[in-house]
């Protein structure tokens, strides 16, 4: 069976500080997250603002939606047998009752095999910058994912200050079927994103104006395909799980994690030490 992914954008509760959701996200709902069976692996992208670039707004006429997303949550599976444990295993229970804890809003999309892919570009990405595509309402899902693919992924990782980026068609997910009781998870029409693309570069500056130029190339209406475009900055991303095993980050949360290199206790990162504290299913014989 092929890999799938799983993507989730999250809101944090109304009241609670950008700081807050940060750490609470990484080292105490996404500790517990790596401890999910089946994830190959796990990163946490958390956003910064929206961004509204005045060329991309020129041309479009709609790119000024505030959807107010903090985080995009990106895990792979080796297959979908494996993801089963996103939704049976004794930790999504768990994760279900932690998410009143932190989340608003969870759209969490469950995709098929062949809804994401990687456009490679060059270079070692420094930053990256998510956009949130909506459909136009007068264009079919078929002719929508074609100029995507065809014309504005393509032509971005052609761009010289792109060096990646990985389309996901977000249709044959529905966020709806993740039911936690107190948090959202059901899309507004005027915030529906039908598309997400992860733009990785070296600096956001470039990779706006790379859009926006795209955007406009002539002949390809790429302005037409969408009513909405959202665009988030990542301000930090932190890899839980890497390899099929939580990362030293998704074990311990980066407190401890940083106490430890602090005090240069390599003994700490043992096998044997973090077998007694996690145990096998967790870091591996």
């Amino acid at each position: 069976m092929p890999p799938v992914a799983t993507l989730a954008l999250l809101s944090r509760k109304d009241g609670q500080s950008p700081e807050l959701f940060s750490r609470y996200w990484r080292d105490v709902h996404g500790v517990l997250a790596a401890r999910i069976p089946g994830f190959a692996s796990y990163i946490q992208h958390h956003l910064g603002p929206p961004l509204f670039p005045e060329g991309l707004r020129q041309l479009t006429g709609s790119c000024t939606s505030d959807a107010p997303w903090h985080g995009l949550a990106a895990v792979n599976f080796a297959d979908e047998a494996a993801r089963q444990g996103l939704i049976h295993s004794e930790v999504a229970a768990m994760i279900h009752e932690d998410e009143r804890n932190l989340f608003k809003t969870s759209l969490l999309f469950n995709l098929e095999s062949a809804a994401s892919t990687l456009y490679e570009g060059r270079g070692r990405a420094e930053v990256q910058l998510v956009v949130l595509v909506k459909r136009a309402p007068q264009l079919s899902h078929t002719l929508f994912t074609a100029a995507l693919n065809n014309c504005l992924a393509t032509a971005l990782a052609q761009a010289s200050a792109v060096y990646s980026v990985t389309l996901h068609d977000l249709s044959s997910g529905d966020p709806s079927q993740w039911n936690t009781a107190g948090v959202d998870h059901h899309q507004v029409d005027e915030h529906r994103v039908d598309a997400l693309l992860q733009v990785c570069g070296g600096t956001i500056e470039a990779l706006c104006a790379a859009l926006e130029q795209t955007v406009a190339q002539p002949g390809a209406s790429l302005h037409e395909v969408s009513e909405c475009w959202q665009l988030y900055p990542v301000d930090a991303m932190w890899t839980m799980v890497e390899n099929h095993r939580p990362t030293s980050l998704g074990l311990r949360g980066l407190d401890a994690l940083r106490t430890i290199e602090e005090a240069g206790a390599n003994n700490q990162y043992s096998p044997g030490l973090l077998r007694c504290l996690y145990g096998a299913g967790v870091v591996g014989p």
